[in-house]
């Protein structure tokens, strides 16, 4: 059937006897030409056909110039079909696709697509480029086509794509713009026309943000010279290098420091609305580079801004987003420029009235060795004056007081401890006196010890301990609080293997903004959930006083540190130049700058606000005498610091009235038994 030799210039081939009056085979030549020009040879080519005869011819001889080009080979043949050439393509990265003959209606078409569209995206991801050749007439199947292939995700910017049809100059300029798939991807139109002069074979695109026609001519095939661009113009040009000006639709929302939004009068008197922010700093310079003119859509939540970026009504949403598996299947994302810090923040835990404030002081160790000696010294020394015999000369009433009973010795040794006065009439030994001074000198140093540092935390009194982590969150708190697109978050956690993410998720209410929740922290057993310079910055503005004091604060560590980026539309054909733009910005470190100028500028506006709230605080404590007295007066101590010396007095009370109730019972029962 073949024969290999080497390549030559001039090829033959029979074509097959029912070829098209109209010269469609060298429409086969033509597509191989284009395709051809300036392409890597490891690109794969996907072929897909309407089926009609019309189209199966040009497949079939844009097949055989293929195989002539690519492999050298000569064929020489009297009829040739699509399935049997699919048996020596398979090896090369060819894939064929056709409708069956007969479906004909829209319904019938798009239900093929959508089983040949997964199909053919599966060879595209196993090449490193792609070129697509859509041959057809009818414009059905072309629009068919172009709503499957976007919704099969079948084409990158890296993917050419070359319809073939023959359609009327205005419905060619009509099918480029109707749809995003040809005129926003890397598509052409090769049509093939009659005029006077004989057959024509133009190829044709569409320039979305280029200067003058929309949609123009830009290259001829003839076949003796091949593939001709015009002067100026190129064949599957870079469209997004330069948008020349025009405007790119962006949804955004405040969310400080990355955007803000302010109302100012511009020219005229008006009101202008200006933008600040990291991210919009990043935007600005993009928009410088590339040329284009931003203009904020209009949405009322972040499900409305990502929603427009799906539909691809905006270009982007230019706000950073945390890259979830649930969102990557709703849109893509741009380069992840930035490593979002996702932490909690909820209220400081207040002090409380604790009994416990005399236990503080000191440690558990020093309690239990006090109490250690408390115990073994009385006995001591209850043993020594025991074991001490006594001669006639020592009959005097200071002996006689410490060979009394172990309660009595116990009582005295507690009272020195106390702070009372030795007992009168001191032993005369030796190891005795020893030990009543060893135990003096350990009273004096345990009670000025324990004296400082009551003091101490009587004026500065123990906080009790507050969450730092995540584990620790949820043991602490009722719920934890998340604006709208926390939803992305919860389901990220309920999908996680980790015990401590499900607990979270169990426990996230979704709905209220930042702002709301640490509202609700400060008044019930709850936290808030989201970026760390987004909370820092909300704290700083609205939940700071005139003293630079807050009841909120941040946990220590993050919940997890989540690489973001712009929400973009899936398989976006501007992906791979803002991705570009964005990568040079982080590398000269301006990204870093700006974040570090609006955290600076929200600093600086906070002192500056809670000076003016200072000074006039000031000035209104100035106008009363009882505020300035108030004011210059120390601070006194109040119930929280003296709960434990009361409450151990009511217990003393409590305890001596239960003895003494219990002394008259006793007494009364032995009166009444003795009489």
């Amino acid at each position: 059937m073949s024969t290999r030799r080497p390549c030559k210039q001039q090829r033959y081939i029979n074509y097959i006897s029912h070829a098209d009056p109209a010269r469609a085979p060298f429409v086969g030549e033509a597509v191989v030409d284009i395709l051809s020009l300036k392409a890597p040879p490891a690109c794969s080519t996907l072929l897909l056909s309407d089926g009609t005869s019309w189209a199966a011819v040009i497949l079939q001889v844009a097949l055989l110039m293929w195989l002539i080009r690519k492999q050298c080979v000569i064929f020489r043949c009297d009829e040739i079909w699509v399935d049997e050439l699919a048996g020596f393509l398979s090896t090369w990265g060819v894939g064929i696709f056709r409708v069956a003959d007969g479906e004909r209606d829209a319904n019938g078409t798009e239900d093929q697509l959508s089983q040949m569209v997964p199909l053919a995206r599966q060879i595209r991801l196993s090449y490193r480029c792609t070129n697509v050749v859509v041959i057809s007439r009818d414009l059905t199947f072309l629009y068919a086509f172009a709503k499957r292939s976007l919704q099969g995700r079948l084409l990158v910017w890296s993917t050419k794509l070359l319809l073939v049809t023959r359609q009327a100059l205005q419905e060619v300029q009509k099918l480029l713009e109707a749809h995003w798939t040809f005129a926003m991807m890397n598509a052409a139109i090769l049509n093939l026309w009659e005029d006077e002069g004989g057959a024509r074979y133009d190829v044709y695109l569409h320039l979305p943000y280029g200067d003058g026609e929309k949609s123009r001519r830009v290259a001829s095939w003839t076949a003796g010279r091949g593939v001709a661009a015009f002067a100026g113009r190129r064949l599957f040009p870079e469209k997004f290098l330069d948008f020349h000006g025009a405007e790119v639709g962006v949804t955004a929302l405040p969310f400080l420091p990355f955007w803000d939004v302010s109302k100012e009068k511009g020219k005229g008197g008006a009101e202008e609305e200006r933008y600040t922010g990291s991210d919009y700093m990043l935007l600005e310079t993009l928009a410088g580079k590339m040329n284009f003119t931003i203009r904020v859509l209009p949405s009322s939540s972040w499900a409305e801004a990502t929603r427009l970026v799906e539909e691809r009504l905006a270009f982007c949403s230019s706000i950073y987003h945390i890259v979830f598996p649930d969102r990557q299947e709703r849109y893509d994302f741009t380069y992840t420029y930035e490593l979002a810090q996702l932490s909690f923040s909820l209220a400081k835990p207040f002090l409380r009235p604790r009994w416990q404030s005399l236990y503080y002081p000191l440690t558990d160790e020093v309690w239990a060795a006090i109490l250690a000696a408390v115990v073994v010294v009385p006995l001591a020394a209850f043993v020594i004056t025991r074991l001490w015999p006594v001669g006639e000369a020592e009959e005097e009433s200071g002996a006689r007081a410490w060979r009394t009973r172990l309660g009595r010795v116990a009582q005295d040794f507690i009272g020195m401890l106390l702070g009372q006065c030795p007992p009168q009439g001191l032993p005369r030994r030796t190891s005795t006196r020893v030990l009543v001074g060893t135990w003096l000198l350990f009273s004096l140093v345990v009670v000025a010890v324990y004296r400082g540092n009551l003091t101490a935390s009587l004026m500065l009194p123990k906080y009790p301990p507050r969450p730092e982590t995540l584990a620790d969150l949820l043991t602490a708190v009722d719920a934890i609080a998340m604006p709208p697109y926390g939803e992305d978050h919860r389901r990220f956690f309920k999908a996680s293997d980790s015990i401590i993410f499900n607990r979270a998720a169990d426990l996230m209410v979704i709905g209220p903004s930042v702002m709301e929740g640490l509202t609700g922290a400060t008044q019930r057993k709850q936290a808030v959930m989201s970026g760390r310079r987004h909370v820092q910055h909300t704290i700083a503005e609205s939940f700071t006083d005139a003293n630079g004091e807050t009841r909120l604060y941040l946990g220590r560590d993050s919940v997890f540190p989540a690489p973001s980026g712009w929400p973009i539309p899936h398989d976006a054909p501007y992906k791979h130049v803002l991705d570009r733009n964005i990568m040079a910005v982080l590398e000269a470190g301006l990204y870093e700058k700006w974040v570090e100028i609006m955290i600076d500028r929200a600093r600086r506006e906070s002192k500056e606000r809670q000076q003016r709230q200072r000074n006039q605080q000031e000035k209104q404590t100035e106008e009363t005498a009882v505020a300035e007295t108030n004011r210059n007066s120390e601070k006194p101590l109040t119930l929280v610091h003296l709960q434990g010396p009361l409450i151990l007095l009511l217990l003393g009370l409590i305890f001596s009235t239960f003895t003494f109730t219990l002394e008259v019972i006793v007494v009364l029962w032995l009166s009444s038994r003795q009489g």
